[in-house]
């Protein structure tokens, strides 16, 4: 067998594990909403901590997974509306670390929706709809923003610069 015929099952069997945990007794404010251990998708509803900006907002994270899972980190994006937050895009992509460089075999979907959450409750302002009204109503045009005001617009929305 190769290399990635031998992963395929290392992988199912490791997803299996944790769709069975996450389903049993998943962490405060997740749920998994996928039915099957067998999707290669899974939908994960996030709610927002108390006593942060994101209190009870509920949101959809969507984990897409490959055979070389658990060497390779899910595709994770959210789905739906994205929170407003400096480090998720309009279209739901995520910038943290743990989903790129710093990934490694021991996480898991579990782990990630933690550090998702956190990242979120770190969060002391809701940046995107900031960068909007700021672009929409506080500038005549994008050729009087500062460096650190193209910034902002540019990671709530690229297409905005």
């Amino acid at each position: 067998l190769g290399a990635s015929e031998m992963a395929a099952p290392r992988s199912k069997r490791r997803l299996a594990k944790e769709f069975d945990q996450l389903k049993a007794s998943p962490p405060a404010g997740i749920r998994l909403l996928t039915d099957s251990v067998e999707e290669t998708t899974w939908r994960v509803q996030v709610t927002g901590a108390a006593d942060t900006i994101y209190a009870g907002e509920v949101y959809q994270l969507n984990f897409t997974f490959t055979d070389r899972y658990p060497f390779d980190s899910p595709e994770t994006v959210f789905d739906g509306t994205a929170p407003e937050h400096p480090h998720i895009y309009a279209n739901g992509h995520i910038c943290l670390s743990v989903l790129d460089k710093e990934w490694s075999p021991a996480l898991s979907v579990s782990s990630l929706c933690l550090s998702i959450q956190s990242m979120m409750s770190s969060c002391g302002k809701k940046v995107l709809l900031h960068a909007i009204r700021l672009f929409f109503y506080s500038t005549p045009s994008a050729r009087c923003l500062t460096p650190h005001q193209r910034v902002v617009l540019r990671s709530a929305h690229p297409a905005f610069l």
